[in-house]
């Protein structure tokens, strides 16, 4: 061998290398260590960590005791402690509080032993501050306990298996089972084989898909039975596979039992009964509903109501529905639908709207019945009312064509005739002029001729008015108004605006007729000092406003004591339009609205 390796030089460098290394150890150790010297109890040597747990530098710990320092929260167990150790005993993560430099106390794992340096005893002792783990451990516990508490309190069970559907957890069970008894055990053990099976197959989806799901479900344990509304979801670990499953389930018992007890009056009922989500999925129907439809239940239930509408309606009865709102909950719906047998009938829906707490609508109510027969009875009353008003349509033009005729042939031959005998009286007179007495009457049968020349002008004028059909509406009102205001001794004013589409021969007829039989009602009951009239047109239509400031009247002792109104009504809705009255004590005011029929 080389003398340079074995000799004592070389032993001394390894020992110092070996020295080296544990005093590096000993400073980077996380784990306060301190070295004391059993014979007067002073700390020869701490690491760093030693040093920054206790609060104290180095030079303040070493050759002070624990004692003189403070250190031991309990004096009386430090010196229970040493004597244990002094007797041999190695002590092993013992917990005990320490005092920092800054009076505050900490928690630590105490570890110490006897170990024999350069022929004297000194204790190696090692402090771990456990403080924090055990501030988290009571956090911890706490948060458990309110946890548990949270789940006693709460109306809901919370359970956990595993991967094989064993059951490993389970709070507050609220069925007839102690929770202890789901423990290990597996749903076909526990429930009925047929809410098992339903239950089993769920939740074996979830694992498989990785998804979770949301259910109704029965839950029956021998003689009782429950329903809960069940949401399951996969459990997965840090890397993301899946361990087993969460479920978390509230008890529904009570509202299932009150729907089949709903459904149960439903089925007695004779209307179709239906309710389906905002989106038109439908959620349930009756008996009565299924029969109409010739459909299923199942055949209907998760589909869309609108198959069985006429297409024609669907967007009318969207609309309608679309007019829900919380301070409108209820809408009337009358569509067509197509039955069973594919007839066309109508049905009439009262809709309600269904919404919770924070005004979302979830539901719709829908009660509907069989309208069809109202609907053609409606229709044939509509039919009739038609030809009746084509009846008094074609009796009022026929009427008026007899006055125009009579009006024209009392102009065209009265009128001729009297123009010629006043020629003639005027040529006789002529001839006579030597005898005054016979020229004088010549002169009085002239004057009559005259005025009955006059008279016939306003009988023609009476029968049909030569303005109504040279100048048009606006200008015969305002020609009958004034003539009539001279006549009666009403003031009377009006605003005559031209119309903004030319009327028919018809409208204009009726339009007329009803001003005169307005105007002639003031005459005769209002005992009126004036009257205002306004003739105006729109886009949509026109409208006529006559306004007295007489004494008004009670609608209904009008109607019974005829003033005329039902004619004026009647004229007004064969061309689709509306009146109204408002009559008070000071005066009357008729409003008259007619839309414009056709293209512009």
């Amino acid at each position: 061998m080389t003398a340079g390796k074995s000799g004592p030089e070389h032993n001394d460098r390894r020992m110092a290398g070996e020295l080296e290394r544990l005093r590096t150890i000993f400073n980077l150790s996380p784990v306060g260590i301190g070295i004391t010297r059993l014979s007067d109890g002073a700390l020869v040597d701490v690491n760093e960590a030693f040093s920054r747990l206790l609060g104290f530098s180095q030079s303040e710990l070493l050759g002070k005791t624990s004692a003189e320092l403070g250190l031991w929260a309990d004096l009386d167990e430090r010196n229970r402690v040493f004597a244990r150790i002094v007797a041999g005993e190695v002590i092993q993560e013992m917990p005990t509080r320490v005092v920092r430099k800054d009076r505050q106390i900490h928690d630590i794992k105490f570890s110490a032993t006897i170990s024999m340096i350069a022929d004297e005893k000194y204790m190696v002792s090692a402090l771990r501050d456990v403080t924090a783990e055990l501030r988290a451990e009571r956090e911890r516990l706490i948060t458990e306990r309110r946890l548990q508490l949270s789940l006693e309190l709460m109306p809901i069970v919370v359970f956990h298996q595993d991967l094989d559907l064993r059951y490993t957890f389970i709070a507050n069970p609220l069925i007839a089972v102690p929770g202890d008894t789901f423990l290990g055990r597996f749903d076909d053990e526990l429930f009925s084989p047929e809410d098992a099976k339903v239950t089993i197959a769920i939740k074996q989806r979830v694992i498989e898909r990785g998804v979770g799901e949301r259910h109704e479900i029965r839950m029956g344990t021998g003689e009782h039975t429950r329903w809960y509304d069940t949401l399951i979801e996969p459990e997965r670990n840090s890397q993301g596979a899946i361990v087993g499953i969460i479920g978390v389930a509230a008890d529904i018992t009570d509202r299932m039992q009150r729907e089949e007890r709903y459904r149960a009056v439903l089925k007695d009922q004779t209307e179709l009964i239906a309710r389906y989500r905002p989106d038109g999925t439908m959620l349930y129907a009756n008996e009565v509903y299924c029969r109409f439809f010739g459909k299923s239940e199942a055949r209907i239930v998760g589909h869309s109501w609108q198959p069985v509408a006429h297409p024609d309606d669907i967007a009318l009865v969207e609309a309608k529905l679309a007019e829900l709102s919380v301070n409108n909950p209820v809408v009337l719906i009358e569509n067509r639908v197509y039955s069973g047998q594919g007839e066309e009938r109508w049905l009439q829906f009262v809709n309600r709207g269904l919404y919770d707490e924070s005004g979302v609508l979830r539901e719709i109510q829908s009660v509907g019945r069989d309208i069809t027969e109202r609907k053609r009875n409606e229709q044939a009353l509509a039919e009739y009312q038609a030809r009746i008003y084509a009846l008094l349509e074609y009796s009022d033009n026929l009427r008026e064509k007899q006055r125009k005729d009579i009006a024209r042939d009392i102009h065209d031959q009265l009128g001729a005739i009297l123009t010629s005998i006043g020629f003639r009286i005027d040529s006789l007179k002529h001839r006579i002029k030597d005898n005054p007495a016979i020229r004088n009457e010549f002169d009085l049968i002239r004057a009559q001729v005259k005025q009955a020349n006059g008279a016939a002008r306003t009988i023609c004028t009476a029968l049909r008015p030569p303005v109504l059909d040279d100048l048009g509406l606006s200008s015969a009102c305002q020609w009958y108004m004034k003539d009539w205001s001279a006549l009666v001794g009403i003031a009377a004013q009006g605003r005559f605006n031209r119309l903004s589409r030319p009327c028919g021969d018809q409208l204009s007829t009726d339009l007329f007729r009803v001003f005169q039989e307005l105007l002639n009602n003031v005459a005769k009951h209002a005992h009126a000092n004036g009257v205002k009239v306004i003739l105006s047109s729109g886009r949509q239509g026109l409208r006529l406003r006559v306004t007295d400031d007489g004494r008004g009247f009670v609608l209904d002792e009008a109607r019974s004591k005829g003033y005329g109104l039902l004619g004026v009504k009647e004229r007004i809705l064969r061309h689709g339009g509306q009146m109204t009255i408002e009559s008070g004590k000071t005066g009357t005011t008729v409003t008259l609205t007619i839309p414009w029929q056709g293209e512009p």
